[in-house]
């Protein structure tokens, strides 16, 4: 009796753990950071759509990779789209900052994966999901981003420490109900211009 009684403590304490490891993956929106980031990974069940390799532009030297994976149904994100991994390895040069571009959706998670893990992260106006380094690093550093978006497409990533370099990167599609929000958000300053021009027509 003490045996099985041992062994579901063991089994307890582990998910108590696990719980606790996944604990500051939340979906964070536009405005928001997120400090401490999670350490975690790609839980098998996920497929990869798309993978980009490129060498870094600039400053420093060194090849950057752009992973999209399906959702994961064993994952413990919380967002139900896609995830993307990307993995910055460099030769030559420093980064204290990575900064990925395109991202329109409504909320993220973020996290680090291995090597170098980032020291926050942050979720910025125009699009710009953030990690930050608080000593600039030499190396290599994974990192996640998972979304509720269900499509993707070629984007760009910076790094900086100072100076910049940039590679080509992937990025989620945002929903065909964020653009239409977008677009009727612009419906009335167009209005506003089509009556304008009215106005100098007839005057």
């Amino acid at each position: 009796m003490k045996t099985y009684q041992t062994i579901i403590a063991a089994v307890a304490a582990g998910l108590t753990c696990s719980t606790s490891a996944f604990a500051a993956l939340v979906p964070i929106s536009v405005g928001q950071s997120q400090n401490p980031i999670g350490t975690t990974s790609v839980a098998g069940g996920a497929s990869s759509l798309d993978t980009i390799t490129s060498s870094l532009t600039g400053s420093d030297t060194g090849s950057f990779t752009a992973t999209v994976y399906t959702h994961d149904s064993n994952n413990y994100f919380g967002l139900t789209g896609l995830t993307f991994v990307y993995s910055l390895s460099l030769t030559s040069g420093q980064v204290g900052k990575i900064s990925l571009n395109d991202f329109f959706t409504g909320s993220v998670v973020l996290a680090n994966d291995a090597g170098v893990a980032a020291s926050y992260g942050n979720f910025v106006s125009g699009g710009t999901v953030g990690f930050g380094y608080f000593n600039d690093f030499t190396g290599s550093t994974t990192l996640i981003v998972q979304t509720a978006a269900a499509g993707f497409d070629i984007s760009n990533a910076l790094f900086q420490d100072g100076v910049q370099s940039d590679a080509t990167s992937l990025a989620p599609v945002p929903e065909a109900s964020t653009v239409m929000a977008g677009a009727l958000m612009l419906l009335p300053f167009g209005i506003g211009a089509v009556r304008s021009i009215r106005k100098d027509r007839t005057a």
